[in-house]
Parts: C-alpha cells; sequence; structure tokens
C-alpha cells in the first residue's frame, strides 16, 4: 500500500507511514529521513520493474498467462505497467487495448480527488464533502476510496490545496510514464536507433491516443495557475503536446487553456536555471515542447492529428526555412488551411530555394495560389537578396525554378542575379540555359566592346556582387555606363 500511495503525489511520506499498522516498521519508517526512505524505496521498485520488463520482452506470447498468474497481486499490476509504458511493441493488440483502456479508467480517482478538493478549496467542510461525493466515493474501488478518504478526509489528512492538481498531475505523470511510447510510437527505438516495429497498427495506436486525449482534456479542464510554482519542466508539457496532437479537434475551450498553460510556461522558464547535464537536457526538451505547442495553437483550423504533429504555426510567424522542412503533403495541407494567404504563398515559393530539389508539390502549382502568381514571381525575384539571403546554392536553386516556368517573362529572368543565372544548365549541362543566351545575345548584339565590358563585369559567386542583377549589368555593358551597385540586403 505504500508503494501504491507513494505514486499519488510527491508528499504522501506522512500519509504512507499512516496507512502501516503499529508496529517496529512503522516506528522505524516515522523515525527514517523521508527524502532517504523515498528513494529507497523508489530504487527497490525500479529494480523490479526492469526485472518484469525484461522478462516479458523476452517472452510475448506468455503476456496473457503471466497477467492471469499475478492477478491479485502487487506484481500484476507492475506487469500492467511495464507491458504499457516499457515494452507495449511486443503486446498483442487487444491485449495491448484492454491494458491502456484499464489504465486510463484509474484516472477517475485522480479527477474525483481534485474535485473534491476543489470543493474543499471553495470552504465547505469534509462532513459536507463526504456527504456531496458519497456515491462517487462509493463507486471506487476500495484502495482508491481510502486513499482520498486518508489524504484528505480524514481532520489529520493534507490540506486540500495539495490535491487539486491530482488529474492534471496523473495525466502528466502518465504522458511521461507508462504511456510515453504509445502517445510516441517512434520513439521506441531498437539499439542501433531504427524504429520497432509493433505488433499493434498504427490506426490502432492512434485510437488509444485518442482516448488519452480525451481524459487529458478533462483534466486540462482544472488546471489553474499557481502563484509560486509555475510549469517549468518538461514533464509539465509534455502530456499537453500529446493531447494537443492526438485530440480529433482542437475545441476553443482547449485552446484558450491551453494558451494559459502557455504563458504561464514562459514566464516559468525565465526563472532560476540549473547547469548541470540533466538540468540542462530538460530544459531543452521544455523549449521544444513549448515550442511545438505554440504552432498547435497558433493554427487550430481544422486539420488531422497527424498533421497536428508537425505544426507549423501561424502564417504570420512561420518562416521560410520552417516550411523547407516540411514533407509535400504538410506543405499542402497547410496551404489548403490558409488558402488565399499570397504572403503565405510567397513564403512556400521562397522555402523551394531552402529546400534545394524539392519534386513535390511543383513549384508552378504553389505559384498558382497567387492571386497574382507574375507579379509575385518578378518582385520575389527582383528582392531575392532582401526575401532570401543565404548561399550559392539557394540562388541556384531559385533560377532552376524560375527558368523552368513556361513562357516565364524575360524581366523576371532578367532580375536573376548575372552570375547565377549565367550558369544555370540548359538541356545539356554544360550549357547556359537557352532562354539566358537569347537574352544575353539581344541585349549586346553585334557590339564587340558591349561584350568585352560584360566579360570584365564585376559580378562573382560570392559577396555582395553575387546579387548583382543580370538586367542591369547587360544594361551597363551595352551602354557603357558605370556598374550597378548590389541590391540592398536584409
Amino acid at each position: 500500500m505504500v508503494l501504491r500511495t507513494s505514486r499519488l503525489h510527491d508528499d504522501v511520506f506522512e500519509a504512507a507511514v499512516a496507512l502501516l499498522p503499529d508496529g517496529p516498521d512503522r516506528t522505524r519508517l516515522e523515525s527514517e529521513d523521508s527524502d532517504a526512505w523515498s528513494d529507497r524505496i523508489r530504487t527497490a521498485f525500479d529494480a523490479w520493474g526492469r526485472m518484469w520488463s525484461a522478462v516479458l520482452e523476452q517472452h510475448p506470447d506468455r503476456h496473457a498467462q503471466i497477467l492471469d498468474r499475478t492477478s491479485g497481486t502487487w506484481a500484476n499490476q507492475v506487469v500492467r505497467d511495464q507491458l504499457l509504458g516499457s515494452v507495449p511493441w511486443t503486446v498483442e493488440p487487444m491485449l495491448l487495448r484492454q491494458i491502456a483502456l484499464d489504465d486510463l479508467s484509474r484516472f477517475g480517482a485522480a479527477m474525483l480527488t481534485t474535485r473534491i478538493c476543489g470543493f474543499l478549496q471553495d470552504g465547505s467542510s469534509k462532513a459536507q464533502a463526504r456527504e456531496r461525493f458519497a456515491a462517487e466515493l462509493a463507486a471506487l474501488e476500495e484502495s482508491d476510496r481510502r486513499d482520498i478518504e486518508v489524504l484528505y478526509l480524514r481532520d489529520d489528512g493534507f490540506e486540500a490545496r495539495w490535491g487539486t492538481d491530482s488529474a492534471v498531475s496523473w495525466v502528466s505523470r502518465a504522458a511521461d510514464g507508462q504511456w510515453r511510447l504509445v502517445l510516441n510510437p517512434a520513439e521506441a527505438k531498437l539499439a542501433h536507433g531504427n524504429p520497432r516495429p509493433w505488433r499493434s497498427h498504427a490506426d490502432e495506436l492512434a485510437d488509444l491516443g485518442r482516448h488519452f486525449a480525451e481524459t487529458a482534456a478533462q483534466a486540462l479542464q482544472t488546471w489553474q495557475p499557481r502563484d509560486l510554482y509555475r510549469i517549468s519542466r518538461a514533464a509539465d508539457l509534455r502530456w499537453i503536446r500529446d493531447m494537443l496532437v492526438h485530440l480529433p479537434d482542437l475545441t476553443p475551450a482547449v485552446e484558450t487553456t491551453v494558451r494559459l498553460v502557455i504563458r504561464d510556461a514562459r514566464r516559468g522558464r525565465s526563472g532560476p536555471q540549473s547547469y548541470d547535464y540533466r538540468a540542462r537536457e530538460d530544459r531543452r526538451q521544455f523549449d521544444e515542447l513549448l515550442d511545438a505547442i505554440t504552432r498547435m495553437v497558433a493554427d487550430p483550423a481544422p486539420q488531422p492529428p497527424a498533421t497536428r504533429r508537425t505544426a507549423l504555426g501561424s502564417p504570420e510567424e512561420v518562416t521560410v526555412r520552417s516550411l523547407s522542412a516540411v514533407t509535400a503533403e504538410v506543405l499542402d495541407a497547410y496551404l489548403d488551411r490558409h488558402a488565399g494567404d499570397d504572403e503565405l504563398v510567397e513564403k512556400a515559393l521562397l522555402s523551394f530555394a531552402w529546400h534545394g530539389r524539392r519534386s513535390e508539390p511543383a513549384f508552378a502549382s504553389v505559384l498558382a495560389r497567387h492571386s497574382d502568381p507574375h507579379h509575385a514571381v518578378h518582385t520575389l525575384t527582383r528582392e531575392l537578396r532582401r526575401r532570401l539571403g543565404g548561399n550559392p546554392g539557394n540562388r541556384e536553386a531559385w533560377a532552376r525554378e524560375i527558368l523552368a516556368l513556361p513562357d516565364c517573362p524575360s524581366e523576371t529572368v532578367l532580375a536573376l542575379p548575372a552570375w547565377t543565372a549565367l550558369k544555370a544548365r540548359g538541356h545539356h549541362y554544360n550549357n547556359t540555359h537557352p532562354t539566358v543566351i537569347t537574352l544575353v545575345e539581344a541585349t549586346l548584339g553585334d557590339d564587340h566592346q558591349a561584350w568585352q565590358r560584360f566579360a570584365d563585369s564585376p559580378i562573382s559567386n560570392s559577396g555582395p556582387s553575387a546579387w548583382l542583377r543580370l538586367g542591369d549589368i547587360l544594361t551597363a555593358a551595352a551602354a557603357g555606363t558605370a556598374w550597378p551597385k548590389p541590391p540592398g540586403s536584409r
């Protein structure tokens, strides 16, 4: 019983001891330092769990038999936790579903604890709480009911404030513990880093994720910011991220509360930091989770949960580089959700230069989403240094897309960086693109001096001169005027 109660809350040492009968064990524990006792119990419990995990992984065909043999013992719950949390990929799909849903049913006691403590916090007495929640307490398993009564309904129990976050604590521990791999199957990896094969199909895992997310959404309704203890650990955010990923729909109520969580987490992130390795790693994960959550609620438009995992955020804040990193399916879906946003389409077009050699979706199909495609592609090309920047590879990728457009206007080709345009290849790898050749010949004609000036132009592959436009250089060479200055940068 001590082990079980210690998992309800980090501060239940006294309550755990109180549950023991009078005798030498209770006397010894009452005199023992609580931290040392807690560490010793956790170490032993973890070792027991690892032993079961190793056994279960080696005998996947005997999981149901082991559960049956351990029924009614403490080992049964440990086996269930290990099957769900440590080796879920080895578990037969129907058995995994049964174990997972049974585990979620335990959330009811945590939710009732939160409601009872909230009732007490509002000024009601413990006697009134027993009367008000008598039916719901009676419906609990005996051990769950006894935990609540000992911890919060006895005169010598904890203050109600310690139990108001029980529902949130339950889903937080679950997402960070026994549900972590089911919610994030790709995190289950072999020794060499490849994903583990699962016996459960992706759709079956997604359905379990939906059940967890709907449970987490109930806990979210009870979340309240604290004055002193703000969100500051990765575990405080992981359940929020997993809930958002797996919820079928992001309701306004969920979105509103999550925005409050984000605000609290940003304040918590600004607090004092520890610089040991574990703390730095937790801070890294915390930042990643907070960024992911922020992007998801910034783009709450209807979308499938699978897409939400790679949420890009609001069109106003999304960057060209982030658009370049997503798959064609994600980019298409994002543009569909924000149809009519010309600025977003322009960012998506520029993302082709960052991506390098993206084949899908086609550049022309993204350009067609713009309300004025010709003006858009010409403006982006003229303002390429300010809009894109980057290395020669980015410029070359942009030039390839422009020169591949059917009936691309000459003024747009002439707006390309000169060095890049001249190096762009046509149908034969060693030849300059025929469109570029035609424009150069048309501008310089038979003027040998113009050709010589063109050969002596300051264009280059790097530095500010790499951005000199082909049309400006040709005009100066033909007219014998001063070379233009490079266009402005960002």
